[in-house]
């Protein structure tokens, strides 16, 4: 059996686990945010279809109103009451209302197909719980506010900047201790007999425990170069937590 184990003297290996945690925080962040950006593009498709079947029940209404209209309007054209250019006015209207209808009906087959890709179903699958017209969504009558800072920062883009900050001050810390020595252990545990009768003996018993301490000496300025890349990567974070 081997074993081995580096002693974690300056705070290398502690800043490492941070800066990996701060990344998965950061990650966790982003999923977050791609979950809220999918749910407004879904509420804005859903609030697209229902103002679309709204207009178009409007516009069918419109269109029986000035159909009826329409009627009198010959009617009253044949009894010599009005003019034909009144009755081409009317003529004219009615065929304005119902060239909307196929528009309005596109749009609504073109947002109950964006509700289908963004939930990942087929849009038949959805014609039977969209199909009927209904109102519009009401956002609530009173909504909790808080503090504008409290609510800057729930939101995910703000998190995951912050996060990345952490992440990279961590890597900062960690790119300093590198440059510091390191002790690290090594240990072994095993049997070693010449006959298999033997093994059972304490002499077949053979264990070994090593250190070695070891100081960068000579690296060319690479610890150096890598500590100034970690500040810049820091110095960048934090520019892109300002600004979120």
């Amino acid at each position: 059996l081997d074993a081995g184990w580096e002693i974690d003297l300056f705070g290398k290996l502690q800043a490492g686990v941070t800066a990996s945690e701060a990344d998965l925080a950061a990650t966790r962040a982003a999923l977050e945010g791609a979950r809220v950006s999918l749910s407004a593009e879904v509420a804005l498709a859903y609030i697209d279809l229902r103002s679309g079947q709204q207009r178009l029940l409007i516009a069918e209404n419109n269109l029986k109103s000035q159909q009826e209209t329409l009627q009198i309007t010959e009617w009253r054209r044949q009894a010599g009451l009005t003019t034909s250019l009144v009755v081409e006015q009317s003529r004219t209207q009615v065929q304005q209302t119902a060239a909307q209808l196929p528009q309005l009906s596109s749009s609504i087959a073109q947002s109950r197909h964006s509700l289908a890709v963004l939930t990942g179903k087929t849009p038949e699958a959805l014609d039977q719980q969209l199909a009927e017209t209904q109102k519009l969504p009401q956002a609530p009558q009173q909504l909790s506010l808080r503090f504008p800072a409290d609510t800057l920062r729930q939101r995910p883009d703000v998190w995951q900047a912050g996060e990345q900050v952490k992440a990279a001050l961590a890597r900062v810390d960690q790119a300093q201790a590198a440059r510091y020595p390191s002790l690290k252990l090594s240990g072994s545990l095993g049997l070693g007999a010449a006959t298999i009768g033997a093994l059972s003996g304490g002499s077949a018993v053979a264990a070994s425990i090593l250190g070695g301490l070891s100081v960068p000496v000579f690296d060319g300025g690479a610890l150096r170069a890598q500590i100034e890349a970690q500040i810049a990567a820091l110095e960048q974070s934090r520019s892109s937590y300002q600004t979120a």
